[in-house]
């Protein structure tokens, strides 16, 4: 290490005195230099050379030459403080040897001698990469405060009892003066407190460095807000000292996700606790009675005949409707029951009080409330119900028993009176309770594309042809097979389902009809069976007629078979329903004749096109008694101006018995059985003889 010396002759006076401290420079790890009453160097430690890259040709100019431009004023004053007797500290900017700018702190110490103030002695140090930390930690610092000041989430910081040490801006703006609440328990609801103070605990003494919770917070409106709380425990970093929570308000998603929680254990219409609800119900019921060894009820309601209701006057009655009936019951039973809607018309009740006295009367209060008529849209309805009980635990003792059983129950009450209720019992037959399944499975029917229509061909009797089809429907069932007709058309006429039912055959027929028609039968015609409860649709002509012309059929094509038990106690709406229909073309056969209510009545006082004898006279037709019945018919049809078609042929001596008898069409086994679209065809093509 060596001392450089400034060698002008104005400053070699004072190099006496400079060697005095020669020592000090030599040893000084930090740049050190002496100045004298002007500014000009005298004497530079080699730290300074180091550090600024300056030789000793280089120390005869004054120190601004040293000095960023924009600070050399200020530098300046500081210098002449220092030769004041003051010393001073300041940072600066100064020139490097090579041109570069360093980032410099520097102490000022003023030399006396003889009493005069001679010079400075200045210390430096290079503080480039402090203050570049600095600004660094200045930018990281301000982004974070315009983040926390911006942030949309209320955001505190607290120490281990909740007082607030700071709140951003939001927390202000919506928990309003800060000095009507400075803990966070002042604002966090009272049912929330304890679940908040255990998050505060798991944070500061069981090392839970993270936590979160949720809890409801006060606004300053008063309004209340839903937040989960995430905390985070900086007690030890310098920087913060306390607990950072940050508030994210999840109020509309908690209103989404509890939408959903009820929706999923709800019914949408009625908002009454759905299947899935009631069965854990059952669950929890069953938990307890046999805890106490108590007993409790189970309840399954129907509406009798709604499927007609909901297809005659609408869906959007029948949906009112059943609203009405769910606030009826809420209404009428107490809170010691639980009320659920299971599906369509079906309602399921829990009466946790089992006694015998108290189930009878709340069974006749049932039944009595949703009796009285319902207005609805200026639409007078009444109802019965069906009502079938379980009891726990003499009906069953686990939860899918209880339901089955309710079930049986319901429909032996549906199936033996309306407006009733039975209790379970082990002597009721299980064919009620299959006729219940098949009802159900029978309203998904269509939408699972279990039903098929088969055709059988009516032959003209004279030429061997075909002259059409009669269209049956059939129900193969995916677990049952193929369901007789005998079986489910009561199911469908009795529930109403026959509508949606009806409507499917005729189109379906009338379809394959008008197929058939443009592929070589052109005068093919389709013979569709129709039900009273058809006919009773206050929009059933325009039904058929918009099938017609949906499928381009002609309605001269078109045969609607009818009994004559739908003719029964018609009202004239029907029947000039009947007669717009045969207006536009349609015939109408009466199915059937020979059989229950038929009479010679019936056919001179209602307009019919055909007669169809009933098989059950063809097959002892070679008596002569029959022989006589089936020739009488024939001449009264012709008497009448009527087609006649016979039923049942299965023998060819019966075919040639109704040809002699003057019988024109027959259909029966003989010719065909009732066979699948495509195998009609296969037979039509391949003609009769």
């Amino acid at each position: 290490m060596s001392i450089r010396k400034n060698t002008s002759k104005e400053n070699k006076r004072n190099n006496d005195h400079e060697d005095k401290h020669d020592a000090l420079f030599l040893n000084h790890p930090h740049p050190i230099l002496r100045l004298d009453a002007k500014g000009y160097c005298l004497v530079v430690n080699e730290s300074f050379q180091e550090l600024t890259g300056l030789t000793a040709d280089d120390l005869d100019k004054h120190y601004s030459y040293y000095i960023y431009e924009k600070d050399v004023a200020r530098v300046e004053k500081h210098f002449q403080k220092a030769l004041t007797g003051r010393s001073q500290e300041f940072d600066y900017i100064g020139v490097l040897e090579d041109g570069s700018l360093a980032k410099l702190n520097c102490i000022y110490v003023p030399i006396m001698e003889n009493g005069i103030y001679v010079g400075v002695y200045a210390t430096l140090s290079d503080i480039t990469h402090l203050k570049e930390k600095e600004a660094l930690q200045d930018q990281y610092t301000n982004r974070l405060n315009a983040l926390l000041e911006n942030s949309f989430d209320i955001v505190h910081i607290v120490d281990e009892d909740g007082n607030i040490q700071y709140e951003n801006s939001r927390g202000k703006k919506e928990l309003g003066d800060i000095t009507l609440r400075p803990n966070i328990f002042n604002f966090i609801h009272h049912e929330d407190t304890n679940r908040v103070k255990k998050m505060m605990n798991n944070i500061l003494f069981k090392n839970g460095n993270k936590q979160k919770v949720e809890a409801r917070i006060r606004k300053k409106d008063g309004s209340w807000k839903i937040c989960e709380l995430y905390a985070k425990n900086l007690i030890d970093d310098p920087g913060v000292r306390g607990v950072v929570i940050n508030y994210y308000d999840i109020t509309s998603l908690k209103e989404v996700w509890d939408k959903l929680h009820f929706e999923s254990g709800h019914d949408y219409l009625t908002k009454l606790p759905n299947r899935r609800m009631l069965e854990r119900q059952i669950d929890q019921e069953i938990e307890k009675a046999c805890k106490k060894g108590s007993q409790f009820a189970l309840y399954f309601l129907d509406v009798d005949n709604f499927k007609y209701i909901n297809d005659t006057l609408g869906h959007s009655i029948g949906d009112a409707l059943l609203k009405e009936v769910s606030q009826r019951l809420i209404n009428s039973l107490g809170p010691d029951s639980f009320i659920a809607r299971i599906g369509g018309d079906e309602f399921a009740i829990i009466i946790r009080n089992g006694d015998q006295n108290n189930l009878n009367h709340v069974s006749n209060t049932i039944l009595d409330v949703l009796s009285y008529s319902y207005y609805i849209n200026e639409q007078e309805i009444s109802i019965t119900t069906s009502i079938g009980i379980s009891i726990y635990d003499e009906s069953g003792k686990d939860r899918g028993t209880l339901i089955k059983n309710a079930e049986i129950a319901m429909y032996w009450a549906k199936d033996n009176t309306e407006n009733a209720y039975e209790y379970y019992n082990k002597n009721m037959a299980l064919e009620s309770f299959r006729n219940y399944l098949l009802l159900k499975d029978l309203r998904k029917a269509i939408d699972n594309n279990e039903l098929v229509l088969h055709f059988q061909p009516v032959i003209n009797m004279s030429s061997m042809t075909f002259g059409g089809v009669e269209a049956l429907v059939r129900w193969n069932h995916p677990t049952l097979g193929m369901i007789s007709p005998a079986e489910f058309i009561p199911l469908a006429e009795g529930s109403g389902e026959i509508i949606p039912i009806g409507a499917w055959v005729l189109e379906k027929a009338c379809k394959q009809t008008k197929k058939w028609q443009d592929t070589g039968f052109p005068n093919l015609k389709v013979s569709v069976n129709f039900s009273a409860v058809q006919f009773r649709q206050k929009n059933i002509y325009q039904t058929i007629t918009n099938i017609l012309e949906k499928t381009m059929l002609n309605p001269s094509f078109l045969v609607l078979e009818i009994t004559e038990s739908t003719l029964l106690n018609q009202n004239t709406e029907t029947l000039s329903t009947i007669a717009r229909l045969r207006e536009i073309g349609v015939k109408i056969a009466m199915d059937d004749f020979g059989t229950g209510y038929s009479s010679i009545m019936t056919l001179k006082n209602f307009d019919f096109d055909i007669l169809k004898l009933d098989r059950s006279f063809i097959k002892e037709i070679e008596t002569r008694e029959n022989k006589l019945i089936v020739s009488a018919f024939v001449d009264l049809a012709n008497a009448l101006n009527l087609d006649v078609i016979v039923e049942g042929i299965e023998t060819i001596e019966q075919k040639d018995t109704i040809i002699s008898l003057g019988c024109k069409e027959a259909q029966g086994y003989l010719f065909s059985k009732p066979v699948a679209a495509q195998e009609t065809e296969v037979v039509m093509r391949k003609g009769c003889s």
